[in-house]
């Protein structure tokens, strides 16, 4: 009997292990032991989440005068609950890639611990990156004056993208008051209407900052976001853009840049404490980890990928060749710009797919390069037809302008104004070298040449050089992108490609004077040295004083005239 329930009781503990053991694998807690789970102020912590798992954080608060601290969960493109409530209740908990959370601290009685906790209801193990910022009394409080948020204060910046804008939405903050203070109204007095509310008076400064290009790595991320989360380091790291105050929309667009990295942050700043406080900061990579076509491990297309092999090789060949292979030259320059011409008007008007975009364009650049070439051999017209190719170096010469810090200007703000610019830069850069059409020639070829080839390597490398074209691009066929901030990256990459682009054309146009020095300035059209020799003949009475090479009289038929 004794030995009976001595089994009962081993069976009923089993029983009880097995049910706990079932329900921690169900949503694993980790409970902070040995410090391990400490976060650290004015830094982060790279914890690992596992399926259904739960972080139990804390943080030490070692200063008194610290009156708030924000906590930051950070993960590549995951979803995270971040709460100060173990129960995650709706009024205590955010969610998202970047969620964050303010918590106002009580008076300080010892080294006591506040709470953070953080789950996971993905499916798989992932990163996060946990960084705590406090604030001492004066700060205002960022997010202090959200009417419609789950949370009292929500120091987040909501963040949307599509292909072409990326949108940065903020609330607006609260200035300071105390523990015992009554909470300053964020909407003015009832009793006062003129007068505006206290947060009016504070500024928003809106901050950029751009990770390494092509660089997908969380590790860089996380680096990125604690360089991004504490206005002093912010300033140092991130690039000013925007300066706002109340009561103008709480919202700023930017560019999309697909598979660029990009941190957002706002500091706050209240004049009359001079005091400030960040925001907590929010990242794109305007681009989805999850989609099965078009992701940020595929931005560029295998299309894209093939045109970009071939035109580099071409363009090659080209720099160093183009004037002494002019009729090709010819024809791969009307290519180009009639290609691009109808691409973006049929990307405007027809619904078609990118491949059958690109596809549709080329054929019609192949029978506007055929074109050119007919009114070249049909009437000899070289300036025409050197000016009508040369208009894309203009173009080129004109995006490069405005891709400086001086394109930046609030003067180009206007669409007038830009596209004054652009038209007069991309018409005058080819009349300048008009007459002298060897010049320009050469000089086309091999600097848009070159510059053919180095956007064949960004292709691969995912840099900002292709932006020289797109932006005039974008800016010409999207509605009210004068509105837009744009921004471009401009890291080491760049700088290898700009350089590389200024070497390839010099030493390109020194190769084609050097050929050039003892031919003919440009080829005869076949078509109209045939109707030369005819015209000849019938005009010059044949006997055996004629020369057999009807070249030896070439001046007699008007040789390599030049329109």
């Amino acid at each position: 009997m004794r030995s009976r329930s001595i089994g009962i009781i081993v069976i009923v503990f089993l029983e009880i292990v097995i049910a706990e053991q079932a329900f921690v694998d169900k949503s694993r807690v980790l409970i902070p032991g040995n410090g391990k789970l400490e976060i650290p102020a004015n830094g982060g912590k790279t914890f690992t989440l596992q399926p259904n798992e739960q972080l139990n954080l804390q943080f030490l608060r070692t200063e008194r005068n610290w009156f708030f601290v924000i906590f930051q969960v950070h993960s590549q493109y995951r979803r995270t609950l971040a709460s100060t409530d173990a129960l995650f209740t709706h009024d205590t908990t955010d969610t998202g890639s970047d969620p964050s959370v303010l918590y106002k601290l009580p008076y300080m009685h010892g080294e006591k611990p506040i709470p953070l906790y953080v789950k996971s209801n993905s499916s798989e193990d992932y990163q996060i990156d946990v960084i705590s910022i406090p604030y001492s009394n004066g700060a205002p409080f960022p997010g202090g004056c959200c009417q419609t948020c789950n949370m009292e204060l929500d120091p987040n910046l909501k963040v949307t993208y599509d292909p072409v804008k990326t949108t940065i939405a903020f609330y607006f903050a609260n200035v300071f008051f105390g523990r015992n203070q009554k909470e300053i109204a964020c909407d003015g007095y009832p009793h006062h209407p003129g007068k505006n509310p206290e947060h009016y008076r504070l500024e928003y400064n809106l901050y950029q900052m751009f990770l390494d290009e092509g660089n997908l790595e969380e590790g860089e991320l996380f680096k990125g976001l604690q360089m991004m989360a504490y206005p002093d380091i912010i300033k140092t790291s991130g690039n000013k853009v925007l300066t706002v105050q109340a009561p103008t929309i709480p919202k700023a667009l930017f560019d999309t840049l697909p598979g660029q990295g990009i941190i957002y942050n706002i500091i706050v700043y209240d004049p009359v404490t001079k005091k400030e406080a960040a925001y907590s900061p929010v990242h794109t990579y305007g681009c989805s980890f999850t989609s099965t076509i078009g992701n940020c491990y595929s931005i560029v297309s295998t299309i894209n990928k093939v045109f970009a092999v071939v035109g580099a090789v071409i363009a090659l060949g080209l720099c160093f060749m183009g004037h002494r292979l002019f009729k090709l030259a010819l024809i791969l320059g009307g290519v180009m710009n009639f290609g691009f011409i109808f691409y973006i008007i049929l990307s405007e008007s027809t619904s078609l797919s990118h491949t059958a975009l690109m596809l549709t364009s080329l054929v019609i650049g192949i029978v506007g390069g055929l074109l050119m070439y007919a009114l070249w051999s049909l009437t000899e017209y070289i300036r025409l037809c050197l000016l009508i190719n040369g208009l894309f170096l203009g173009f080129l010469a004109a995006g490069t302008f405005l891709f400086t810090p001086v394109g930046d200007s609030e003067v180009w703000q206007s669409d007038f104004d830009y596209g004054m610019v652009v038209i007069a830069m991309t018409i005058v850069t080819p009349f300048i070298m008009l007459p002298w059409p060897k010049v320009l020639s050469i000089v086309y070829t091999s600097v848009v040449s070159a510059y053919g080839f180095i956007i064949g390597i960004d292709t691969f490398i995912h840099t900002s050089m292709s932006y020289l074209v797109l932006n005039i691009v974008i800016r010409a066929i999207e509605p009210n992108y004068d509105q837009v901030i744009v921004r471009r990256p401009f890291q080491y990459k760049d700088i290898i490609l700009t350089v590389t682009w200024v070497f390839l054309s010099v030493v390109g146009i020194s190769v084609q004077f050097y050929l050039a020095r003892k031919r003919p300035d440009f080829p005869k059209s076949d078509y109209l040295e045939h109707k030369r020799i005819e015209k000849y003949y019938r005009t010059k009475k044949c006997d055996e004083r004629t020369p057999i090479l009807i070249n030896e009289h070439g001046d007699a038929y008007r040789h390599n005239d030049i329109c």
